[in-house]
Protein backbone atom coordinates (compact mmCIF):
# COMPACT_ATOMS: atom_id res chain seq x y z
CA UNK A 1 0.00 0.00 0.00
CA UNK A 2 2.79 2.68 0.76
CA UNK A 3 4.71 1.49 -2.38
CA UNK A 4 1.40 2.54 -4.25
CA UNK A 5 1.10 6.10 -2.32
CA UNK A 6 4.46 6.89 -3.02
CA UNK A 7 4.20 6.43 -7.21
CA UNK A 8 1.75 9.10 -7.90
CA UNK A 9 -0.59 7.18 -10.84
CA UNK A 10 -3.60 8.17 -11.51
CA UNK A 11 -5.04 5.18 -10.53
CA UNK A 12 -3.69 5.01 -7.39
CA UNK A 13 -5.59 8.54 -6.87
CA UNK A 14 -8.36 7.13 -7.90
CA UNK A 15 -8.07 4.10 -5.60
CA UNK A 16 -7.48 6.55 -2.54
CA UNK A 17 -10.91 8.57 -3.69
CA UNK A 18 -12.81 5.63 -3.95
CA UNK A 19 -11.93 4.98 -0.09
CA UNK A 20 -11.95 8.39 0.97
CA UNK A 21 -15.72 8.88 -0.44
CA UNK A 22 -16.70 5.07 1.28
CA UNK A 23 -15.06 5.84 4.46
CA UNK A 24 -17.17 9.45 4.21
CA UNK A 25 -20.42 7.88 3.16
CA UNK A 26 -19.94 5.02 6.34
CA UNK A 27 -19.23 7.94 8.79
CA UNK A 28 -22.31 9.78 7.90
CA UNK A 29 -24.63 6.68 7.63
CA UNK A 30 -23.17 5.81 10.88
CA UNK A 31 -23.63 8.89 12.37
CA UNK A 32 -27.05 9.47 11.58
CA UNK A 33 -27.90 5.53 12.75
CA UNK A 34 -26.36 6.82 16.28
CA UNK A 35 -28.08 10.52 16.66
CA UNK A 36 -31.70 8.50 15.15
CA UNK A 37 -31.01 6.53 18.14
CA UNK A 38 -29.79 9.04 20.03
CA UNK A 39 -32.84 11.21 19.80
CA UNK A 40 -35.23 8.22 20.34
CA UNK A 41 -33.49 6.93 23.21
CA UNK A 42 -34.44 10.07 25.64
CA UNK A 43 -38.08 9.47 25.12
Amino acid sequence: MLALLLQESPSTVGVLRFFAAFLLILIVYSGALLFTYWIGKDE
